[in-house]
């Protein structure tokens, strides 16, 4: 929420009969007003139409994004899933995106339908999801990679005060599912709230 009183939202998919079309469309939600009105933002800079990724505001009022799949060739053709960070600094005129460039333990791991919360240091916390991973199998001579998802509970935070931008994978204590017992065998994804108590 920029400045507790907008509600920004970016990219998705419509479509039916398994045909989808990707958006990067941005948009913002003026809560101020009564009754709240939704604005199209014209942003600039790049980034590709993106479903199933997540996102989240930092206190300078930038929305960052991680992950996700998307149609490169804009074809509506095979999706992929990115590893990417993006984020758009709506304190610009118009709103900018930019590419920003991490490194760190969890670097070229794809991940999509997970979850995202800043909290008041500037950490961008990533929990869930299903990332994909690729395998390289031979036949005939010839090398093919193989993508195949799986679901993972893991979390990972990146600092986004720090420079360079750097993912750091966090290993947590306890339990946190209502049998009390741990899901890292099968993990989750479509996790689809989460929130980061402020002190």
């Amino acid at each position: 929420m920029g400045l507790f009183v907008e509600m920004w939202i970016f990219g998705g998919s419509h479509g039916s009969f398994g045909i989808m079309n990707f958006s990067n469309e941005v948009f913002c939600l003026d809560t101020n007003k009564v009754p709240p009105e939704w604005v199209q933002v014209n942003a600039s800079g790049y980034i590709p139409p993106i479903q199933s990724a997540a996102a989240a505001m930092d206190s300078r009022d930038r929305l960052w994004v991680m992950g996700g799949t998307a149609q490169p060739d804009g074809s509506g053709g095979i999706t992929r899933a990115f590893e990417d960070v993006f984020y758009l600094d709506t304190q610009q005129d118009p709103p900018l995106w930019v590419n920003a460039s991490t490194s760190g333990t969890v670097l070229n791991q794809t991940r999509k339908e997970h979850v995202a919360n800043m909290d008041s240091r500037g950490l961008l916390w990533i929990f869930g999801g299903r990332v994909v991973d690729v395998l390289n199998f031979e036949f005939n001579g010839q090398v093919f990679p193989y993508h195949y998802e799986r679901s993972t509970d893991s979390v990972i935070y990146l600092d986004t005060k720090q420079e360079p931008l750097a993912w750091v994978n966090v290993v947590p204590n306890g339990k946190h599912d209502a049998e009390g017992t741990a899901c890292g065998r099968n993990g989750f994804h479509k996790s689809d709230v989460g929130v980061c108590r402020l002190p």
